[in-house]
Order: structure tokens, then C-alpha cells, then sequence
């Protein structure tokens, strides 16, 4: 059974924690928040029996893996200290803001043998396996280039982190 904590309890946080009526390898033991409160709230609706601080969530014996929710700029830090803590974690895009970020954590993660993930879903999309056994392949060429785009529509809210 691999427990996990949940650090940033937004939206996304919301649809990971749904996901997990669906699991039988895995459970989500804390819910943590820069607020107590939300975090609480969180913890009632996804029948959690833990919730407080991201500094608890490390501290917290029975998690064995973080999965990072927060805004982009904490990314980095919470990895960071979850590694320093021995956690796997798995961080949703982007996983760090700036490349060198990236690297400390690949290394600490290697050094500490263990489990570091950016929670981009799309590769494990059928069409996307298939595109890069091609390219490993061959079969479509050598890859110059990609370009790609991920977006959504968003309603305008000029107090949304969006904007």
C-alpha cells in the first residue's frame, strides 16, 4: 500500500484525491495546506484522516510520497524538503520554474535513490507512446523540431493566478 500526502489542495488536488476511490495500491493518509482550515476541509471530504501544514505532511511517518499541487513558485522548495524528508514525490507541472531547479532535485533524487516525477499524464497517452517509439524507431525520421501547446479556456478573473 503506497500512502501518500497531498500538499496544495486546489482544484487539481480535488481530481487526484476523486481518482483514488479507483485505487487499490494506494491511499491518501494527510492532506496538507498553508491553511489549517482548507486543509481540514479537504481531509472531511476525501475521507482523510490526516490534515495540517506542508511541514507536518513531511514530518508525517505513515506518508511514503507527496504529490505537489501548490502554485508553481513552491515547486521547487517542497520537492526540495520532501527529498531532504525521504519522500517520493510526484509534482505537477511544471515540476520546477527554472532548469537549474530541475537538475538539484534529478540529483538529490538519484542520490537518495528516490522517486521523482513531474505529473505530466500525457505520456502515458496511447498516441503518445506510439509517436515515440516512432521517432526511437526511425520510422517517421530524425526529429528536428517539436512544437507543442497545452491550454485551456479560461474564464477572465483578474484575480486568478492565471492572470
Amino acid at each position: 500500500m503506497i500512502r501518500w500526502g497531498v500538499m496544495g489542495l486546489g482544484k487539481i488536488a480535488h481530481t487526484f484525491a476523486g481518482e483514488f476511490y479507483h485505487i487499490t495500491g494506494g491511499k491518501i493518509v494527510f492532506a496538507a495546506s498553508r491553511e489549517n482550515a482548507k486543509a481540514e476541509a479537504f481531509a472531511r471530504q476525501h475521507h482523510i484522516n490526516h490534515w495540517g501544514s506542508y511541514a507536518a505532511c513531511l514530518e508525517h511517518r505513515e506518508v511514503d510520497v507527496v504529490y505537489i499541487s501548490t502554485p508553481h513558485h513552491l515547486h521547487f522548495e517542497l520537492a526540495k524538503q520532501a527529498l531532504l524528508y525521504g519522500k517520493h514525490v510526484l509534482c505537477e507541472k511544471p515540476i520546477t520554474v527554472f532548469p537549474w531547479q530541475l537538475a538539484e532535485l534529478m540529483t538529490l533524487a538519484a542520490e537518495k535513490k528516490l522517486f521523482l516525477m513531474d505529473a505530466m499524464w500525457t505520456y502515458f497517452l496511447p498516441a503518445i507512446k506510439k509517436a515515440m517509439h516512432w521517432c526511437m524507431e526511425g520510422k517517421i525520421g530524425q526529429v528536428r523540431h517539436v512544437s507543442a501547446e497545452f491550454a485551456f479556456p479560461a474564464v477572465y478573473n483578474p484575480d486568478s493566478r492565471l492572470f
